[in-house]
């Protein structure tokens, strides 16, 4: 059978127009996709011959035989070379031809949120378990799903971030953090300066101004989550508490100035 005619070309094709008519005949005939692998093997084999014809002249050339019209097939060849220079596709094992997808959740801390930074994490591909290295990224949310292509064997890892709730610092919208402080409520009449340990570590001073209320907000700007040149504000509620022992003069004087 003539080459040509298996590819449905001309014989004075040109290279781009044979190289096309190649790759729509192997895709629609593809035993992958639910083709006749003979027929796949015709249109491989006949594109071989049209743009290696001297791979079939030299003598001795083995696992080929002649067909009455003297074009040669064979069962083996290098049809998934071919195949491969077109569409970056192995016809071997299907966990080897096109990358599958690993899905694991793992959880972290809202001081992974705010530095970011690498990780090594243990996944299963393939009946192997392997360790490799993924960086989170500052400023990740619960929930977000953060895809690691080719990172393991070939395989994409996806990752479902989760965030364990912190126990001084609690995250609101993007990059903004919370935090709740007990003072006296003598200081949130006559104002101070209160020491904040950050999240970080980093002692910040939050100055509390006179006659603040007791259930005030006071906002540190910039100190909340940094990201992509973006930082968030730190956002301190005050829990004033009163003093367990009160002078009983201070009291007396408070009930004078009041008229009780």
């Amino acid at each position: 059978m003539d080459p040509y005619e298996i590819l449905g070309v001309n014989r004075d094709a040109s290279e781009a127009e044979i190289k096309k008519a190649y790759k729509k005949q192997a895709m629609k005939h593809h035993p992958d996709r639910g083709g006749d692998e003979t027929k796949f093997k015709e249109i491989s084999e006949a594109y071989e011959r049209i743009t290696n014809p001297d791979k079939f002249r030299q003598p001795g050339f083995d696992g080929w035989s002649e067909t009455p019209r003297g074009f040669r097939f064979t069962s083996g060849g290098n049809m998934e070379d071919i195949f491969e220079e077109f569409f970056n596709f192995h016809r071997g094992n299907p966990q080897q031809r096109r990358p599958s997808i690993v899905q694991m959740s793992l959880w972290i801390t809202l001081e992974d949120v705010y530095h970011g930074g690498d990780r090594i994490v243990s996944i299963q591909a393939g009946g192997n378990v392997e360790a490799v290295k993924i960086t989170i990224p500052v400023g990740v949310q619960d929930g977000q799903t953060i895809r690691y292509p080719k990172l393991a064997k070939g395989n994409d890892l996806n990752i479902i971030y989760r965030i364990h709730p912190h126990k001084r610092f609690q995250r609101v919208r993007a990059l903004d953090l919370v935090t709740i402080v007990d003072v006296d409520f003598w200081d949130c009449i006559l104002g101070t300066h209160v020491p904040i340990k950050h999240i970080d570590g980093d002692e910040l001073m939050l100055r509390i101004p006179e006659r603040t209320r007791p259930s005030a907000q006071l906002r540190l700007k910039g100190q909340g989550i940094q990201k992509d040149r973006q930082a968030g504000d730190l956002y301190v509620k005050l829990n004033a508490v009163i003093p367990e022992d009160i002078p009983e003069d201070i009291i007396q004087l408070l009930k004078e100035k009041l008229g009780r």
